[in-house]
């Protein structure tokens, strides 16, 4: 029996994450870092992604992460604590909550008095 619509194309397959979740609950450390992976094909124009289940690493401050180039996977040369990590994350959320808060309060436009408004005019 023929198969409906069947086609030959080549093809693409990797492993990624697509998902980190890092809990940063009260108490000590460490905490777990959790990367959600997954398997992605690409035969043809068609893209696929099926789930892979998931690895972990405990947050160590003072662990050494291999700083890899993201376009080669190819290690850098560079190593960085993970706690650099923390604290780039840690600014990044300020940093949105910051905006967020201003955009829901933004300050008030600065009142002119009447004798200053004339001599801008």
């Amino acid at each position: 029996m023929a198969n409906y619509k069947e086609t030959t194309a080549e093809g693409t397959t990797w492993r990624r994450s697509k998902q980190v979740v890092i809990n940063n609950d009260l108490g000590p450390t460490p905490k777990p870092i959790i990367f959600m992976e997954e398997d992605v094909a690409v035969i043809g124009d068609n893209e696929f992604h099926t789930n892979r289940g998931s690895i972990s690493a405990l947050y160590n401050p003072d662990e050494l992460i291999n700083l890899r180039d993201p376009e080669t996977g190819e290690k850098t040369g560079v190593m960085m604590k993970q706690s650099m990590v923390y604290l780039a994350l840690y600014s990044l959320y300020l940093d949105c909550a910051e905006i967020r808060d201003i955009e829901a309060n933004p300050l008030p436009a600065p009142q002119v008095a009447e004798e200053d408004r004339r001599q801008l005019t």
